[in-house]
């Protein structure tokens, strides 16, 4: 296994890549390898494995915040990860390279029970296992809050990969 100050990691998710939740993912996963943002363009939750054949895959460069920078796909999860694996991945930093590590989230509700079937974002975790590079889903149950706190769900999701890969 790479140390983590060597991983390079892939971060999509299913709500889009302005969401409120990669963001915040992005912003805590800070230090722990070299982040690239591969996520939908547009919110595509509840897709599950959703892949497209028929269109071609548009992607282009987004700026989303001062820090976060990545790539736009028009299509679903699943894609973002096909695609990142299969065409960025290896165009930045040589053939057959693929990421060390995907992490999709942080979504914005709760992915359990029948829910896991349906989701974006543990599809993208999945796919990615298809791939043969592990992966980890983050999801936020947001309940009845008024206010939702996605830098501190950032900030637990973390310390829950950093025990992960603490024991891989």
């Amino acid at each position: 296994p790479c140390s983590s100050s060597m991983l390079r990691i892939l971060l999509t998710n299913d709500d889009g890549i302005t969401a409120t939740g990669i963001q915040a993912l992005h912003s805590a996963l800070q230090g722990l390898g070299e982040i690239v943002v591969v996520a939908p363009a547009s919110a595509q939750s509840a897709m599950s494995h959703k892949i497209t054949f028929h269109t071609p895959l548009m992607t282009r460069e987004v700026q989303v915040n001062p820090t976060m920078r990545g790539i736009a796909i028009e299509g679903s999860p699943a894609d973002c990860v096909k695609v990142a694996c299969r065409a960025i991945w290896p165009e930045r930093y040589g053939e057959g390279s693929r990421p060390d590590l995907v992490i999709s989230g942080m979504n914005d509700g709760a992915n359990v029970g029948i829910n896991v079937i349906y989701s974006g974002t543990v599809a993208a975790a999945v796919e990615s296992a298809f791939l043969g590079v592990p992966a980890i889903a983050v999801s936020l149950h947001y309940g009845r809050a008024t206010r939702t706190n996605f830098d501190r769900a950032a900030v637990i999701g973390r310390l829950a990969i950093d025990h992960v890969l603490k024991y891989e």
